[in-house]
């Protein structure tokens, strides 16, 4: 299927306030584990699992709404969303839990984080004034808005070499269901997956870890089923066939590329878990049981980025700068 390739004319950058982070030195998991957001407890709450489902821990325990873990390329912090102090934003937090603090210094209706492969830049989405697709490079001290204003869906994933995002979003200028779109930082050049005449919803993209596949939730004949497509637009497959009355969700990449974890619900009633499958086949694996549980994201130190001396990496001091907005 044929990419329908357009660019995208407004853009914008701003300076940014990021919180002050004293130096830290966390540790990473030492084995696979899966960070999801679960409200068990009766709000959401971020937890921590091995990758069969085993060991499943509260990370956060706290009274207000924490989601949307993101595990740090090193697997040394964590990043999530929160509305602690009033307004959902981005919080971090070292992979035990510990020394949590907010991004920014200013608050602001921040959703959904992404980290770059290095770690030196994160994307994300904010819902206010300024509605759209993020980035903040945290060398550059800038935040950049990538997508037009409105036309932006919340969930975006970097390629492996940083070139690229990948996010859905309806077409630009048009009143159209959510697709997968790749934008491209160097060129500033947006391409949209399976062309503009299919009438459907496609969201939750994330690159595979290798960047030759994207994963993606794909709604057809009433519910929503996880497919795998080649990064070119061609050749979609679907992997998770849900069962009547259900919907499959949100994917992630195991970190070796051999399997996906996912959400399944059914419709029409308060029940969500998170399963994980193997690609070379195999039935479905059930890894949470209580509550609504979503968000996943796989993290594997054995694939984890290179602990070399790179404070801003490792401590996380992003400094301090000043707001204008």
């Amino acid at each position: 299927m044929k990419i329908t390739r357009f660019f995208i004319f407004y853009s914008l950058s701003l300076t940014l306030t990021f919180a002050s982070v004293h130096p830290i030195f966390a540790s990473a998991p030492r084995t696979e584990k899966i960070a999801f957001t679960s409200n068990r407890d009766g709000n959401n709450e971020i937890y921590i699992m091995n990758s069969n489902g085993t060991e499943q821990v509260n990370l956060t325990n706290h009274g207000a709404s924490d989601a949307q873990p993101a595990w740090s390329p090193t697997g040394k912090q964590i990043l999530f969303t929160s509305n602690r102090d009033g307004t959902p934003d981005l919080y971090l937090m070292d992979a035990d839990g510990t020394n949590v603090r907010k991004v920014f210094k200013d608050l602001k209706l921040r959703s959904a984080p992404a980290w770059s492969p290095d770690g030196k830049q994160i994307s994300y989405a904010r819902d206010d004034r300024l509605r759209g697709l993020f980035i903040a490079s945290l060398n550059e001290k800038t935040e950049e808005l990538i997508t037009p204003v409105g036309d932006f869906d919340g969930y975006s994933n970097w390629s492996a070499d940083g070139a690229k995002i990948v996010f859905d979003a309806p077409l630009e200028g048009k009143n159209t269901h959510s697709r997968v779109h790749i934008f491209d930082l160097a060129s500033r050049q947006q391409e949209v997956l399976l062309g503009e005449d299919i009438a459907t919803v496609m969201s939750a993209p994330v690159w595979s870890p290798s960047s030759d596949k994207i994963a993606y939730a794909w709604l057809k004949g009433g519910n929503f089923s996880i497919y795998i497509i080649n990064s070119d637009g061609e050749n979609p497959e679907q992997i998770v066939q849900p069962l009547a009355g259900f919907s499959t969700d949100n994917p992630d990449w195991s970190p070796n590329g051999k399997a996906l974890v996912y959400e399944r619900y059914e419709l029409g009633k308060s029940n969500r878990h998170i399963y994980s499958v193997n690609l070379k086949g195999g039935e479905p694996k059930k890894l949470t049981r209580m509550g609504l549980n979503f968000f996943a994201d796989w993290f594997d130190p054995r694939y984890a980025l290179p602990v070399a001396p790179q404070p801003h990496l490792l401590t996380t001091v992003w400094g301090k700068m000043k707001t204008q907005d």
